[in-house]
């Protein structure tokens, strides 16, 4: 990145960078999907080759792990849990997964891209969105019917108070993914460890299910103690990132200072983004 074009560009500039590093373009590293899946599913994928991360979490789920998968935003995090469930369903009908993803929109976002994942597969995946927006009807037909259920921690800290109407759903749960994992921090972060404890003690105890867990965050800095202090469970961390990735300039921008009623105050750095990054 070129400091002299700033300067020329950029009205009343007066070093305000403090930092550049140009970040090089990086290959995909590819394994090869064969290795990790059923051909019935690995010769419907509409690729042929998996990113290593991606084998290499679906590697540590078959020994029996939990992972925590920390790879960057787009990296396919959604692909290896939704390969993983979809390799269960395979071995039994019955198998059953709980997503669960902090907002409504996301979680109606993922149930598309889990339906367009599925689709390719020619199995029987079913998948429904069980929140306060579903309503009773369509409840029923997801505790009954649905292999793949996505809610939310507020919703099921309402639903476990009756989880004798999900007997089938924690009778064959298999998996539990906690997407966005890096949010539940905090006093939520303490509201939503209690929440899996009761999950984990409810299938284990009332349902004898052991479910593996996975949980996905593209922006944390210890995943391994926080998946752990948020679960109570041992993970094996998936970090080490086999997608591609184009190059990048990265730039340390320090706002300038101004005078306001005779005192310096420094710009705020939210209008100076968008000052910067309009020219």
């Amino acid at each position: 990145m070129d400091v002299e074009y700033i300067d020329d560009e950029y009205p009343d500039y007066d070093d305000q960078v403090e930092y550049i590093k140009t970040v090089p373009a990086k290959e995909a590293d590819y394994v090869n999907s064969e290795d990790y899946l059923p051909l019935k599913i690995s010769d419907n994928l509409p690729f042929e080759n998996l990113y290593s991360h991606q084998g290499e979490g679906l590697k540590k789920l078959s020994d029996g792990k939990d992972i925590c998968v920390t790879t960057p935003t787009s990296s396919g995090k959604t692909l290896i849990y939704a390969l993983h469930i979809a390799r269960r369903v395979l071995n039994s009908k019955n198998e059953t997964a709980l997503l669960i993803y902090p907002t409504k929109a996301l979680s109606r976002d993922q149930k598309q891209e889990l339906e367009e994942i599925y689709s390719n597969f020619n199995l029987d995946i079913n998948v429904g969105v069980y929140d306060g927006d579903a309503g009773q009807e369509r409840k029923r037909e997801i505790r009954n019917n649905c292999n793949v259920i996505i809610s939310n921690f507020q919703g099921m800290n309402y639903y476990l108070p009756h989880h004798d109407k999900w007997s089938r759903i924690f009778k064959n749960l298999g998996t539990v993914v906690i997407d966005e994992a890096h949010t539940y921090t905090g006093i939520q972060g303490i509201h939503v460890s209690w929440i899996v404890r009761r999950i984990r003690r409810i299938v284990e105890k009332e349902y004898r299910s052991e479910p593996q867990f996975i949980l996905s965050s593209a922006t944390i800095g210890n995943p391994y103690e926080h998946a752990s202090r948020l679960t109570g469970l041992e993970f094996d961390v998936i970090n080490n990132d086999g997608s591609p990735r184009g190059k990048r300039d990265i730039l340390v921008w320090n706002p300038p200072t101004y005078y306001n009623d005779g005192v310096l105050e420094r710009k705020s750095p939210h209008k100076e983004t968008s000052d910067v990054t309009s020219y």
